[in-house]
């Protein structure tokens, strides 16, 4: 679901609920066994969900949400069947997200309920699913025996490597449905508990990478003045998070059932399912300006509406890469070959350009002084222009110097939009910065 930062208007709050609604009919119509329910589920309450998940048939799953009158919301378990094995299926969510209305239950005993539940079924497999923090999730595992596979959510972790609890393993495919995480079981006659020796490698080599990573943002910060100095904070301190929050699993003893996890990349180059794309479209038209407002379900042929452009009178310090060109001639060739230059089309093209989740990193200025405040105005700012890295350019343009301008911008402004979550990893700015940095 969308994330559930604050709303600040009422057009926002408008597309969420309208991609919201989007995922779990798209998620359904994929033809999900169980969902979980996690915090940004719950972002418009529990009646929205209810019905919601009523209208698309969404098979939520939930052991500890409970409604205005202490009932469940949605069933504590459910099972299915695959070939010849009998898989039970549960969900809790941490008791620390808040609820305007409704109640969540307290985790660990409904996890329990659940499980003893499904274990009276027989069932050879149990899986829960928990929407929480990571560490109350390795808590659930250590605290609640049974459950043999536990999917986890919120962390937007990349946890394709098992972490082994006792015998539970721990996976989580990160965030914004960008991969697929998949999990391969070789079941042995009498076995007990997992083992993955080749995810317990990979482990040990991602901390190390980490730890190298954090020692490169604490010598930026260093040597770091203090316009660029909360922002190397910030992603050193994100870094230092994710290295630490590695947990390297005990060496095999030759006792488990075999555990692969892997994440499959959903790339471009796995075809689109064509109802599908007429199932997003028909969504992604109601986000613009100039959308027909019609039932997101009967499927549109129409195009996505041309930007509808209102620039701002001012534009504050801005002055548009057009004007570093006066000066710039040869630096400005260099950045049109980018993908920085084309920023903005690529977000049209991907019909996201109204998206108020998506507009403001292939834009300049978005949301600064004197910047864009909306996809409406981005007018001249358009693409990711010399002044989204170098800062605004009234002064320098008026008296070039070099304390009035950023000569070299740091990575940590890099990545503020391409950021750990949004590239999965893949951004690697030593590697980046050369397809990207112009002539002297």
């Amino acid at each position: 679901m969308v994330a559930p930062r604050a709303i600040v208007s009422k057009k926002e709050e408008q597309q969420r609920k309208i991609k919201g609604e989007l995922l779990i009919e798209a998620t359904t119509a994929m033809g999900m066994d169980a969902l979980a329910v996690g915090d940004s589920d719950l972002a418009f309450g529990i009646g929205w969900l209810r019905k919601m998940a009523g209208k698309h048939k969404a098979p939520y799953v939930s052991a500890n949400l409970l409604d205005g009158n202490d009932e469940l919301v949605f069933p504590a378990t459910r099972v299915v069947t695959k070939g010849p094995y009998t898989i039970g299926i549960t969900s809790v969510l941490s008791d620390t997200f808040g609820l305007t209305a409704g109640r969540i239950d307290d985790p660990t005993s409904t996890l329990k309920a659940a499980v003893a539940e499904l274990e009276a079924q027989k069932v050879d497999l149990v899986v829960a699913l928990v929407h929480a923090q990571f560490d109350v999730a390795q808590t659930l595992a250590k605290d609640v025996p049974g459950i043999d596979l536990m999917f986890t959510g919120h962390n937007k972790r990349h946890q394709e490597d098992p972490i082994l609890i006792g015998d539970t393993a721990l996976l989580e495919a990160g965030s914004r449905s960008k991969y697929i995480g998949e999990a391969r079981l070789d079941l042995e006659e009498g076995g007990s508990g997992w083992s993955d020796p080749a995810g317990r490698q990979r482990l040990i080599r991602q901390k190390e990478q980490l730890g190298k990573q954090v020692e490169r943002y604490e010598e930026q910060l260093a040597s770091a003045d203090d316009s660029s100095r909360a922002r190397i904070e910030r992603v050193l301190e994100f870094s230092k998070k994710k290295r630490d929050a590695i947990v390297i699993p005990p060496e095999d003893d030759g006792t488990g059932h075999g555990l692969r996890g892997r994440r499959v990349p959903l790339s471009r180059d796995i075809a689109d399912d064509e109802g599908m794309t007429k199932l997003v479209d028909s969504y992604l038209l109601l986000l613009g300006p100039d959308a027909k407002r019609s039932d997101p379900h009967a499927g549109h042929d129409h195009a996505m509406p041309t930007p509808t452009i209102t620039p701002k009178d001012d534009y504050g310090d801005y002055v548009t890469a057009r004007t570093c060109m006066g000066c710039h001639a040869e630096q400005h060739r260099d950045w049109m070959g980018t993908p920085h230059a084309r920023a903005w089309a690529t977000l049209v093209k991907e019909k996201r350009q109204y998206d108020l989740d998506c507009w403001s990193c292939h834009v300049t200025g978005a949301g600064r002084d004197g910047g864009p405040e909306s996809p409406g105005e981005v007018g001249p700012l358009k693409n990711v222009q010399c002044e989204a890295c170098h800062g605004p350019g009234k002064a320098h343009a008026a008296k070039p110097a070099k304390d009035n301008i950023v000569k070299t911008p740091t990575e940590a402004l890099c990545v503020e939009c391409h950021s750990e979550e949004q590239t999965m990893g893949s951004f690697v700015h030593d590697e980046y910065l050369p397809k990207i940095d112009h002539k002297d």
